[in-house]
């Protein structure tokens, strides 16, 4: 018996008793199988696009509590802004929010993707990973608050603070940038040598 089946084995078991609704059991089984039938390549930029979003949607909603004293209820409304524009989106209630949770996630794959294509081929992104990450960070928050956002629907372009922004940009690195980087550091090696399987 091969690891594959004992890790399919291992997981149908442990969903048949923790899950309760047959469904909600198919699902998590569909998925898994989803991700197994992947070659590693695609696997492995879909969990560090999926993991990067979510780190960098975490850090937003604290650095929103620590400067309110409370969460954002509109946060992905105001994402969701991006295309749908502010008006429409703060007053759309959960389907705008929904919106805006594809955007993030949409934005947080096509960084990684981008990445991921072009690690291979630029000899100086191989120096170090944790350093590159951080410089990646600067990269995705420069094209997104300078380009993507004033070409949205929301129209906007902040004031500039080096000294907020380096802040910023230490907290960005270590949610998004880094992980971004020590992936594909770990799928390619670092002289980005690796086949894609």
């Amino acid at each position: 018996m091969t690891d594959r089946n004992i890790r399919n084995i291992s997981l149908r078991l442990c969903v048949r008793f923790l899950c309760k609704d047959a469904a909600y059991r198919k699902g998590i089984i569909y998925i898994h199988s989803l991700l197994d039938s992947m070659n590693r390549l695609t696997k492995t930029v879909l969990l560090t696009g999926l993991f990067a979003g979510t780190t960098d949607l975490l850090y937003a909603y604290t650095l929103q509590y620590l400067k309110t004293g409370q969460l954002s209820e509109k946060l992905l409304n105001y994402i969701a802004g991006g295309v749908l524009g502010l008006k429409t989106s703060m007053a759309g209630g959960n389907w705008a929010a929904f919106v805006g949770l594809i955007c993030h996630y949409s934005i947080a794959m096509i960084f990684t993707i981008f990445f991921f294509l072009v690690f291979p081929k630029i000899k100086i992104l191989h120096f170090n990973k944790y350093l590159v990450g951080m410089l990646y960070a600067v990269f995705a928050d420069s094209v997104m608050t300078w380009i993507v956002v004033p070409l949205s629907a929301i129209h906007s372009t902040p004031e500039f603070s080096l000294a907020r922004s380096y802040i910023y940009w230490i907290f960005f690195g270590v949610v998004f940038g880094i992980p971004i980087v020590y992936n594909a550091y770990r799928y390619y090696g670092s002289t980005g040598n690796r086949s894609h399987r």
